[in-house]
């Protein structure tokens, strides 16, 4: 289903635990968490962004939480296939087997080198 693209391939990506992990060790907290976004915040200052905001700035959040609750985007993924990734119940085995396949398809549909792809659980 890759002409859901729409110019938007998925040539990179980090996970989130990673990228609050390293923000952390410089003193940054995660104070928001949108499709594919993160927004930190250094964490000296996040009593006065949350007087500052009248408590509509908390931080900083537990990024499984901020995931779980997020929309659900992917690049080049059709409806119908993040449904079944995400809800049809599916072994984990069997959804990075099609997603590994769903990215080689974009490889060879745009004409890109081989791309490096580590999915594990």
């Amino acid at each position: 289903e890759s002409d859901f693209c729409d110019g938007n391939l998925p040539l990179a990506g980090c996970s989130l635990s990673y990228q609050v992990s390293i923000m952390a060790k410089l003193g940054f907290g995660l104070i928001m968490y949108t499709t594919g976004n993160a927004i930190f915040a250094k964490n000296s200052l996040l009593p006065y962004l949350r007087m500052a905001s009248e408590g509509q700035i908390e931080g900083p959040l537990n990024e499984i939480e901020c995931y779980g609750i997020a929309l659900i985007g992917a690049q080049c993924a059709g409806p119908r296939q993040i449904r079944r990734w995400y809800h049809e119940g599916l072994p984990a085995w069997q959804v990075l087997e099609e997603i590994t396949d769903h990215l080689k398809v974009i490889e060879r549909d745009f004409d890109l080198p081989a791309l490096p792809i580590l999915l594990t659980l």
